[in-house]
């Protein structure tokens, strides 16, 4: 508990002038229009461990302290009654043990945190050495053999030339939903490696029926993405905040990139073991979306330049992580649910697992279709509403 607090994370040394043609002036005006999204100076600073952790610590220590001392008590009341010594310590220990689960240890959760930022903390602003590998825009197209009334915009096509983005994304780009597209979803980047990966997944498992015209189709920008890199660049090493400079423009990351069931027509992944959806949502390689601080235009093999990473504790991959883990800290999660710079998306999941005792949410519906868990398990079988349902269902 005594521990020095961590530093301030305004010592970071502000981006040098010369990687970057963002000027002053152009600084000065985003961050007045939009202070919100830049973000304070102090936003990226921790609490000190005696303010944030001390509360749990000491009910650990107490509650372990006061058991060994009830055993103690315990043992010399059973006097030289081996077997009933034997019983009232096994009993103890096993207490202590449950104890210590229940109560997370605010240590474990700062040697977590630790870990997450070993692979952020060290990027400093300036050049990233990670460029963009392809540029992708498409048209929304319809696709029956999908569902009835399917439309989409996932399969995209490669440019060469300079895009134009404004606020809402690249110029020519379009968006099926109005909620797959807005301002804080203006870009998609994914990961060309994370490709790589799924196909080996997939052929370990031999899950998928045309194994190779899955494997065919399982190649960029197969996602749906607008921008593809190939140099290290994914969930674990992006974060939640990142300014970044990109060509003329600048560009924010918002959120993570929430997959859907379109996923599964688009791969042709509808056996219940072999979805994709699940797979990108349980690994977090779904991606992650931009927000447009300064329209411009870029192209493929501009450099990110980073500009400010505020939240070095707050990978992609982590708060895509927070949504379906079972066991997560609660504080982590009132942390997420109150980062200004996320999309307001995911903190309403923040929000609505810390209402559900810190439980799951349930992505069901986003990850199986509208007609949930039925879509993809037996051919016969029909959606029923969930007012409809009854509370009890007998195999």
């Amino acid at each position: 508990l005594l521990r020095t607090p961590p530093p301030n994370s305004s010592s970071s040394p502000p981006p040098p002038n010369s990687s970057s043609s963002f000027s002053s002036s152009s600084s000065s005006s985003s961050s007045s229009s939009s202070p919100s999204l830049l973000g304070s100076r102090h936003e990226g600073r921790r609490t000190p461990m005696t303010e944030e952790f001390a509360p749990k610590d000491v009910l650990l220590g107490t509650s372990t302290g006061g058991l060994l001392m009830c055993m103690c008590l315990a043992i010399v009341m059973a006097g030289k009654d081996k077997v009933l010594t034997t019983l009232i310590t096994l009993a103890f220990i096993f207490a202590i043990i449950v104890i210590r689960s229940l109560v997370p240890n605010s240590h474990n959760r700062e040697k977590s945190r630790c870990k997450r930022m070993q692979t952020s903390k060290g990027l400093l602003p300036g050049r990233t050495g990670w460029s963009v590998a392809a540029v992708y825009y498409g048209k929304t197209k319809k696709y029956d053999e999908w569902y009835r009334g399917a439309t989409s915009a996932i399969n995209k096509k490669r440019t060469t030339e300079a895009v134009e983005i404004t606020r809402l994304g690249i110029t020519g780009d379009e968006q099926s939903r109005k909620s797959h597209g807005g301002p804080g979803r203006a870009l998609l980047h994914y990961a060309s490696e994370h490709y790589e990966e799924i196909a080996d997944w997939y052929k370990e498992k031999e899950s998928v029926k045309d194994g190779e015209a899955f494997l065919k189709q399982l190649k960029p920008p197969g996602f749906g993405e607008n921008i593809s890199t190939s140099c290290g660049m994914t969930e674990h090493t992006v974060c939640i905040g990142d300014i970044y400079m990109l060509g003329t423009s600048v560009i924010q990351v918002s959120q993570p990139r929430a997959p859907c069931f379109h996923l599964n027509h688009q791969f042709k992944t509808k056996r219940r073991g072999s979805l994709i959806s699940n797979l990108v949502e349980l690994r977090q390689m779904s991606g992650w979306l931009y927000r447009v601080l300064k329209p411009g235009k870029f192209q493929a093999g501009d450099d990110f330049i980073l500009l400010r990473r505020p939240l070095p504790e707050l990978p992609v991959s982590f708060v895509h992580r927070m949504v379906s883990a079972e066991i997560f800290y609660l504080e982590d999660v009132k942390e997420i649910a109150d980062c200004k710079l996320l999309d307001d998306k995911w903190r309403k999941y923040a929000r609505e697992r810390i209402k559900n005792g810190n439980k799951p949410v349930s992505m069901a519906v986003r990850l199986l279709g509208k007609e949930g868990q039925c879509r993809y398990t037996e051919p016969g079988a029909k959606y029923v509403k969930p007012e409809q349902r009854t509370h009890h269902v007998r195999s």
